[in-house]
């Protein structure tokens, strides 16, 4: 099975998260980390399950006003030109059937705060009719610009290996 990390990150919690969950996939399937910025037009070439991810910015997805604030609160963000909001989309326009899990970045405090990228994100797969391989994950930061709070790189593990686990026999059963 061929899968796809491909991650929104503005402080680089969303990319650290997005490397473990990739080091959790590594023992049960091919794996590639990407940044949105970084994705080519054979990216998705033969992938059979892509995980994607951003922070969350005001109870979702980044949007332009939400990225221009996190560029004024640092001189270079890691992803710079395409949103997770934007690139979604585009999964939708492929001809092959791919599954999709997400997760997102999020302020640890307060926890009651509502709403999550990982949430936003899953309610526009299934608005363009694309299903979830599984829930979308959220991992926590320490205020807005972090860092992660102790524990979630190995969670941000375990959920890779578990998605990768559970999601093996995609190819096999599609065919």
């Amino acid at each position: 099975m061929r899968t796809l990390i491909v991650y929104e990150s503005m402080f680089g919690n969303t990319r650290a998260i997005a490397e473990a969950i990739g080091e959790g996939f590594a023992e049960y399937a091919d794996v590639t980390v990407l940044n949105l910025d970084d994705i080519t037009e054979g990216a998705l070439a033969d992938v059979d399950l892509v995980v994607a991810g951003g922070p969350t910015h005001a109870f979702g997805m980044s949007r332009p006003q939400t990225r221009l604030d996190a560029a004024n609160r640092q001189s270079c963000l890691v992803t710079q030109r395409v949103s997770l909001r934007d690139w979604l989309p585009t999964l939708a326009d492929r001809d092959a059937v791919v599954d999709v899990a997400v997760f997102c970045t999020k302020a640890a405090s307060p926890r009651w705060l509502p709403g999550s990228a990982a949430h936003s994100a899953a309610r526009a797969l299934k608005h363009r009719h694309i299903g979830l391989a599984a829930k979308p994950a959220v991992f926590h930061v320490e205020g807005m610009q972090g860092p992660l709070v102790p524990g979630e790189l190995d969670r941000a593990r375990d959920w890779g290996a578990e998605l990768a686990h559970a999601t093996k026999d995609l190819k096999r059963r599609r065919r």
